[in-house]
C-alpha cells in the first residue's frame, strides 16, 4: 500500500526535531499468521529494479545469509568483502565474536579492513569485538574505540555509553600480501 505520510522525528523519538516532515511510504508486510513458531524469512529490498532484473539478482544472489535466529541476524556479501551483523546476544558470526549486542558492518578491500559498530538498544556501556585472521599493520579509529592485537587478530572496545546510536568507525590498514615467487 503506498501513502503520503506527515510527521516529525519528535512523534517517534522524544530528542526528535519536531519539524513535520513529509513523505511517500509504501508498506509492505509478511503474514507470520497466528502464533509462529519456528518460522523466520529473508527477503532483499531492491529499490528501483524491474521485474527482470530481480528475476535476475533472485536466480543468483551475491549475499548469504549467514545468520537468522534469536540470537542475530546476518549476512555476506562475498563480492564486496562485507559482513553485516546484529547480535542480539553474545556470539560469533562470520569470523566476529562480539559479548553482547551491536550492530557491526565489516569490509575487507585490497589492503584494509573498514569497521563500523553501533548500539541499536541505545542502552549499553561497552561492546568488545574480536576478529580473528585480521593482520594488521596500523589502526586508525574513532574516539571511543580503542584497538589490541590480539594472537591473530584484533579486539575494539567500543564506549557506546551516552552515544545515542552513533555508529563508530576503525580503519585498519594491512600488510600487502607476500609477491608471487617465479619459478
Amino acid at each position: 500500500m503506498a501513502e503520503t505520510r506527515t510527521g516529525a522525528w519528535r512523534d517517534l523519538n522524544a530528542g526528535g526535531s519536531t519539524t513535520a516532515l513529509t513523505a511517500n511510504y509504501r508498506t509492505i508486510w509478511f503474514d507470520h499468521g497466528i502464533e509462529p513458531a519456528g518460522a523466520d524469512y529473508v527477503y532483499a529490498l531492491l529499490p528501483g529494479t524491474t521485474a527482470e532484473q530481480t528475476a535476475v539478482y533472485a536466480s543468483a544472489p551475491p549475499v548469504t545469509v549467514l545468520q537468522n535466529n534469536a540470537s542475530g541476524q546476518a549476512v555476506a556479501h562475498s563480492k564486496l568483502g562485507i559482513r553485516a551483523v546484529t547480535f542480539w546476544r553474545g556470539g560469533t558470526v562470520g569470523g566476529i565474536t562480539s559479548d553482547g549486542i551491536a550492530s557491526v558492518i565489516f569490509r575487507q578491500n585490497r589492503g584494509s579492513v573498514d569497521l563500523a559498530v553501533s548500539d541499536p538498544t541505545q542502552a549499553g556501556d561497552v561492546v568488545h569485538l574480536e576478529v580473528g585472521d585480521l593482520p594488521v599493520l596500523s589502526v586508525s579509529a574513532d574516539e571511543g574505540i580503542t584497538v589490541e592485537r590480539t594472537g591473530s587478530g584484533i579486539r575494539l572496545s567500543v564506549r557506546v555509553k551516552n552515544a545515542g546510536g552513533r555508529t563508530f568507525r576503525a580503519h585498519l590498514a594491512q600488510p600487502a600480501p607476500a609477491p608471487r615467487r617465479k619459478r
